[in-house]
């Protein structure tokens, strides 16, 4: 089955995040390296990144992820702002190695009023040049699909493809969020038909082997909405039968599954829903 995991607040500090995982019944783990809100980025001393990565595996636990800032933007003309972007995830990466990260999981940017190619663009040369300011030995860069609204980029598999060809580099990996691919208008999740075909559609474009992670929530707008609005397991539009059909999926069913959903008790990713799609294996 999935390496079901969730979202966890480190507000605690990061031994807590073990804690809540041990509670939640999570395996896999994703976490902000710093605040999703602040340019400004706080490291954690080398003691407490050292403890938590023992804590961490002694638990078994595992793979890790960092999320990086809501605030990038590596695809916009502003070049200030691709700058500050730049700086931020290179921030985050010492991070992620600092705790034995598998990735950082980061969302592609927006046109904004721009042209979506030329975006695209800016994106992919961006990409490339955190690359040549790290080593292969870093964790992966690991780049989220979006809902498509707002000039948002990687909407479709094909905006994805581009940008994956043109980088062309092992050290950059893919995350699909089922809220996203829903509102986006990709897959509706309504059989098993229709899901093997989008995975199926996903392989030969851009290879399976460069999925590594969903995050799994479900959609509070419609199918085709362009609203990035997530929602509790079988509380949206998505519907149990939606994620049910997605676990019998053997493409991805043996990945890690994170949620990010509002919780049930409106206070973040839990146990409840974790417990539910545990339940769909």
């Amino acid at each position: 089955m999935a390496i079901l995991g969730a979202h966890i607040s480190v507000s605690k500090g990061l031994l807590s995040v073990i804690q809540k995982a041990k509670d939640m019944g999570a395996k896999s783990v994703q976490i902000f390296g710093a605040s999703p809100r602040q340019w400004r980025v706080s490291f954690p001393s080398q003691k407490e990144a050292e403890q938590f990565k023992l804590s961490f595996s002694q638990e078994g636990l595992g793979p890790l992820y960092l999320h990086a800032s809501y605030l990038l933007n590596l695809a916009t003309e502003n070049k200030a702002l691709v700058s500050k972007s730049i700086t931020n995830l290179l921030d985050h990466y010492k991070i992620a190695k600092m705790l034995g990260a598998q990735g950082i999981i980061f969302h592609p940017g927006s046109a904004k009023k721009g042209e979506k190619e030329k975006a695209l663009e800016i994106l992919v040369e961006s990409i490339k040049k955190i690359f040549k300011e790290t080593d292969p030995t870093y964790p992966w860069l690991i780049v989220e699909n979006t809902s498509g609204g707002g000039g948002k980029l990687l909407g479709s598999l094909q905006e994805f493809k581009l940008v994956i060809k043109r980088v062309n580099s092992q050290r950059l990996k893919v995350c699909l969020d089922t809220c996203h691919i829903f509102s986006a208008g990709f897959l509706k999740f309504e059989s098993s038909k229709e899901i093997k075909s989008f995975f199926e559609e996903f392989d030969n474009l851009l290879g399976l082997k460069n999925l590594v992670v969903l995050h799994l929530n479900d959609s509070k707008g419609d199918f085709g909405s362009k609203i990035d609005r997530h929602e509790n397991i079988g509380e949206g539009k998505i519907g149990i039968k939606g994620f049910k059909l997605l676990a019998k999926e053997k493409s991805v069913n043996h990945l890690p599954w994170i949620i990010e959903t509002p919780g049930f008790d409106q206070k973040g990713p839990d146990k409840k829903n974790l417990d539910i799609l545990r339940k769909l294996f």
